[in-house]
């Protein structure tokens, strides 16, 4: 990740949101997430894999594809979680991906907790490919590795 001059970071970040299943959750977890202000990310796109579910989820994820700030995927069969996050990430282009679960157990207002990660001041000439943090509720933040100005 690099800053433009204006201090802002060059290469979208991505949210990636597994869904199976989740009609009572997923316009609340939509919303959630597209309220969280990330400093000095300009843009930021959500990627929704609803995993086949049954429940509806599905007819209510289709208008979000009509929106650039959204990806969405529909898997053809349920292949699990893990399956769901692969498909997200592979559609993800940026240098910082944060995954969020659409049943509300983590809360996407730690987000800016994590700005060591995503505020980069210079790379790290020893740290390795990649880093990974959970806060307390359990929400992963994965990104390029960097070392913050203080």
């Amino acid at each position: 990740m690099n800053r433009d001059d204006g201090g802002a970071l060059i290469g979208n970040p991505f949210d990636v949101i597994p869904v199976f299943n989740e009609v009572n959750t997923i316009k609340e977890i939509i919303e959630q997430v597209r309220g969280v202000h990330l400093p000095q990310i300009a843009n930021r796109e959500i990627v929704i894999v609803d995993d086949f579910s049954t429940d509806g989820t599905r007819d209510l994820l289709v208008p979000y594809k009509d929106h650039n700030a959204f990806k969405i995927v529909f898997h053809d069969r349920n292949r699990g979680k893990g399956a769901a996050l692969r498909t997200g990430i592979a559609q993800t282009t940026g240098s910082l991906v944060i995954i969020q679960d659409a049943d509300l157990e983590y809360d996407p207002q730690e987000y800016p907790s994590y700005s060591r990660l995503y505020l980069p001041a210079k790379p790290t000439s020893s740290s390795g490919p990649g880093s990974r943090a959970a806060s307390p509720s359990g929400s992963f933040i994965f990104g390029t590795p960097w070392e913050t100005d203080s």
